[in-house]
């Protein structure tokens, strides 16, 4: 490569590399700005929140890998060159891969949520299941999230789980939504006891 299309090359990734730290920084402010714009829809709001991270996540992937192609395509004039090129960008292009994983695993996270507190059966079932542990327990269930975070923050599956102004957001987020499913559970299932969820889904004909 000629000096100048290494220097591209290198604009190109620096380039990238900042976007991939504001874009989706800000893309975040602005879902949870919807979500809480969105009173008395904001459950439906949470989970077209989680299926556009995932969509968004996927088109990082896309465009990552698309994007590099026609990149080194367009730089590289010796074949066997491209090899070298392909491994410079995929690793000034690692941080955009990591957000765009961690769009992919956050969305879906998301969405699960919107889900367990929505209409279907399954999902009732799994709150009456819990409704007696979250009115009489509720250390548990905030010890128990507490346990997930932990488990995550040691795996590290994304960047932000190695870096303690996000683990401290997860954990409010996390503690947020075991309180919002208390005061759910409490309103749906105020009198229920252990047990009945079970037995009445045995007999369920």
């Amino acid at each position: 490569m000629r000096s100048n299309e290494l220097k591209t090359a290198q604009d190109v990734a620096s380039a990238v590399k900042g976007l991939a730290l504001v874009l989706p920084a800000l893309a975040i402010l602005l879902f949870a700005l919807a979500i809480w714009l969105a009173r008395g829809r904001r459950r439906q709001a949470l989970r077209t929140a989680g299926w556009c991270f995932v969509g968004v996540g996927v088109l990082l992937l896309l465009v990552r890998r698309v994007g590099g192609n026609q990149i080194v395509d367009s730089l590289v004039k010796v074949p066997s060159n491209e090899a070298a090129v392909h491994q410079v960008w995929t690793i000034a292009t690692s941080l955009l891969y990591a957000i765009a994983v961690a769009l992919i695993i956050y969305g879906v996270v998301f969405a699960l949520a919107a889900w367990l507190g929505g209409p279907t059966r399954p999902a009732r079932f799994l709150r009456k299941l819990a409704a007696p542990d979250l009115r009489e327990s509720p250390w548990v269930a905030y010890a128990a999230a507490g346990g997930l975070l932990l488990a995550l923050v040691i795996w590290g599956p994304t960047p932000a789980f190695r870096q303690l102004a996000w683990i401290l957001l997860f954990a409010a987020l996390l503690a947020l939504g075991v309180t919002v499913l208390r005061r759910q559970t409490a309103v749906e299932f105020p009198d229920v006891q252990r047990g009945d969820a079970m037995r009445e889904q045995r007999e369920r004909p």
